[in-house]
């Protein structure tokens, strides 16, 4: 399959470079010890073309690589580290190997775009589970978070993926390409002469012998058969299931009925598909089935599970039955219906055959993924820096009814050219912000995502996977970006060591009092970041490198309030710098109620004990929430604590004036520091709400006591950290009068071969100038 993509891609004019170990592969490896010992010396010239490049890794153990699929390539990680950044997209296939994670590792951090193909790989099933669960943990979810797109072989693989939490936005469907210059019709009847198998019907199983093959049942069927003359042939090497293959044979009494052929390859796999009255795939999770194609395009008929992908692709070409998957008397009855009419299913298989060649064919394969590859790629050459890298717009929405139609069009009018989306992920609105979505995604002005409804991590994690383009820009639902704001943005990650900026937040005209103080206090607190340096960008209003996103894992979707500063300071472990920049503003909105604020304030103070929880070394804050803002409801706590020994002091006849003297002391060192701020940024900002810092922010303290509060006994009970903790949707909306529309589409889909199971319909994408 690979072979056949690259040589199709060659001949469009590309340069593919194909870097593999040396193992040899399914087509050229022998059976037996020699098969596991064999290396590959070269790339085979039979998937040789011009405008293609091998770069062939030996495996410290060919073993583990044949029987376990642990693949140990030397001096593959070297290779990668030099040479990553020399390509514009990369084409990952099969899930869970070391090349994989090594290769998804340099081409992050070289901010090289990358497609994953799982074929099938990507769910823990069959064998091996704890060591695939182990896996995943540690290296193969970030893998899987980290590709910029996951191409599925068919609707079975989709849902595969999204059962296991992969974002439909992140999925498009690009069906296998058959080697179609392989099969040119082979001469029939070598294989049969050569195996000695007579003249009788020929029932044939050809593939990889495990337990998910179910072969087992194909011999019991055949045993159903009650016809001596049928010979039985299982073709394929052994990968944990023969043993109990040929025990089955022995028990049914078919031993002399039944050729082993060990692996097939080349011509002689050709031959003995060819030569078969009928190929039988009774396998479980196949979700694409290459050999039943094969057969088909060797004018063989088949018959498939209808459990998954290969079912659909049989429905899809005809040539063959589909029978339920799991019992063998389904299977030996349409077994016998094709070995009993003979001559119409071969004429039936040719005529699949003419659409196999169609719907298969390694230029349409080519031309689906070239598609995909475009959309990853800036200006056609690798990002080092970003001035001609596309920006993919990021909106979570819930209940955002208010501002989101002018939000979406101060973003649409910032296209200048450069690729260009807008992607908004509704996560559950009740107030009519869903309708209003649609209606732009149906006039084409953004994609519309149906949100997790997890929280606003889960749901930026959504946007950001179905992101194509190598920056992001996340934007609240109540933000509205001035002109220019995206030229700035990009200028501050010109240097590619920057992995995020924030833009300048300004209130609202007209605002009312808390908006204004909210707004004013952190206008006070960006004012005294020197530069453009910061350790802590907020959401909101704010631009990633799409690469660093998904080094670090993205958004950690436990997390409400705090999950921007634990986002902020992972991408600092991972080597990035954070940046301010001033002059790219935008107008947010703030909840204007003393309700509303204080219920912000109440998620701000536990949000920042769940990310302390994270980040020991942050008790103390950053630039953004320096340390004498975090000293606040410490020293608020120490101070009602002493009023409360005084009080009991007082009730018992104690002298109380010691604990109650330190309280005022306290106390009185919170107001003038609030006092001092205060003053400064009324001066700073001529806004006099500064002026009244000291009484809200004693106001705001108290709450992040009872958040403190709050957040300890959920640890104490053993509660697990979650959003709806710290951080709560706005109520600004009737929820009963509005009704809730349908969700939207969120898988991008190529047209489909699967004509009877049709994918899900194309996600609407932005038509936004310079798309």
């Amino acid at each position: 399959m690979v072979g056949s993509l690259t040589r199709a891609l060659a001949s469009r004019g590309h340069d593919v470079t194909v870097v593999t170990t040396d193992v040899e592969s399914a087509a050229t490896r022998r059976p037996g010890p020699a098969g596991w010992r064999a290396r590959l010396g070269g790339w085979p010239p039979s998937l040789d073309a011009a405008g293609v490049t091998s770069r062939i890794f030996p495996n410290v153990s060919n073993r583990l690589a044949y029987h376990a699929q642990v693949y140990t390539p030397l001096g593959l990680d070297r290779w990668l580290a030099a040479h990553a950044g020399d390509f514009d997209v990369a084409h990952l296939h099969a899930h869970r190997n070391l090349p994989e994670v090594l290769a998804a590792r340099r081409l992050t951090r070289a901010g090289v775009p990358y497609v994953l193909a799982p074929h099938g790989t990507a769910p823990a099933i069959e064998r091996r589970l704890l060591a695939k669960h182990v896996f995943d943990r540690v290296a193969g979810r970030r893998v899987l978070d980290g590709a910029a797109r996951l191409l599925a072989v068919s609707p079975a693989e989709v849902r595969q993926l999204r059962a296991i939490g992969v974002s439909a936005g992140a999925i498009t469907l690009v069906p296998n390409p058959v080697d179609l210059e392989e099969h040119t019709p082979a001469e029939r009847g070598r294989f049969r002469h050569r195996s000695r198998l007579g003249s009788g019907p020929v029932v044939m199983f050809l593939g990889k012998l495990t337990p998910r093959k179910r072969v087992e049942q194909l011999v019991a069927a055949v045993a159903r058969l009650g016809r001596p003359d049928v010979q039985l042939v299982i073709a394929g090497n052994d990968m944990g299931a023969e043993a109990s293959v040929r025990a089955a044979v022995a028990s049914h009494g078919l031993e002399s009925r039944t050729t082993f052929t060990g692996l097939l390859h080349g011509s002689g796999r050709l031959e003995a598909l060819a030569d078969a009255d009928v190929v039988v795939y009774p396998g479980e999770h196949e979700i694409f089935g290459l050999v039943p194609l094969e057969a088909l395009l060797e004018g063989t008929p088949v018959v498939v599970a209808d459990d998954s992908g290969c079912g659909q692709v049989v429905r899809a070409t005809g040539g063959g039955l589909v029978v339920p998957a799991g019992s063998p008397g389904p299977l030996a009855d349409a077994i016998a219906r094709i070995v009993g009419e003979s001559a119409a299913w071969r004429e039936q298989a040719a005529a699949a055959a003419v659409r196999v060649r169609e719907q298969y064919a390694p230029a349409r394969a080519a031309a689906a993924v070239e598609r995909v590859y475009r959309r990853l790629v800036c200006g056609g050459a690798p990002a080092r820096k970003a001035a001609g890298c596309g920006v993919s717009f990021v909106v979570p929405v819930r209940n955002g009814a208010p501002w989101i139609r002018e939000v979406i069009a101060a973003i649409a009018a910032e296209g200048d050219g450069r690729p260009f989306e807008i992607i908004a992920v509704d996560d559950g609105s009740w107030d009519g912000s869903s309708a209003t979505l649609r209606t732009l995604a149906d006039a084409g002005t953004l994609t519309l995502v149906e949100g997790p409804r997890r929280g606003v991590a889960a749901a930026m994690n959504a946007g950001i996977r179905a992101a194509r383009c190598q920056l992001v820009a996340q934007i609240d639902q109540d933000v509205v970006i001035e002109p220019g704001w995206v030229t700035r943005m990009v200028a501050a990650l010109d240097e590619p060591t920057v992995g995020a900026v924030q833009g300048r937040y300004m209130t609202a005209p007209g605002a009312g009092y808390f908006a204004r103080v909210m707004g004013l206090d952190l206008a006070h607190r960006y004012a005294a970041i020197a530069g453009r340096a910061t350790d802590h960008v907020c959401t909101g209003n704010t631009m990633y490198r799409t690469a660093a996103l998904h080094q670090v894992g993205l958004f950690d979707e436990s997390l409400g309030y705090g999950a921007d500063n634990d986002l902020s300071y992972r991408l600092q472990q991972a080597g990035y710098r954070l940046a301010f920049c001033r002059t790219a503003r935008s107008v947010h909105h703030w909840r204007d109620s003393l309700s509303g604020y204080l219920r912000q304030q109440y998620g701000f103070g536990y949000g920042r004990l769940d990310v302390v929880q994270r980040h020991p070394s942050r008790i103390t804050g950053d630039r953004v929430s320096p340390w004498l803002m975090m000293l606040h409801p410490a020293a608020l706590t120490l101070a009602l604590a002493l009023l409360a020994v005084a009080g009991l002091a007082a009730l018992a006849g104690e002298p109380a004036a010691t604990p109650a003297a330190l309280a005022a002391v306290l106390l009185s060192g919170l107001t003038v520091e609030r006092a001092v701020a205060g003053t400064r940024a009324a001066a700073r900002f001529g806004e006099a709400v500064g002026l009244t810092f000291p009484a809200v922010h004693l106001l705001r303290d108290l709450v992040w006591v009872v958040a403190a509060t709050v957040w300890t006994s959920h640890r104490l009970a053993g509660l697990s950290p979650a959003p709806a903790h710290s951080m709560r949707p706005r109520q600004d909306a009737d929820r009963a009068t509005t009704a809730r529309l349908p969700p939207a589409a969120g898988i991008e889909t190529v047209r489909s071969p699967f004509a009877p199971a049709p994918a899900p319909p194309l996600a609407r994408r932005s038509s936004v100038r310079g798309r």
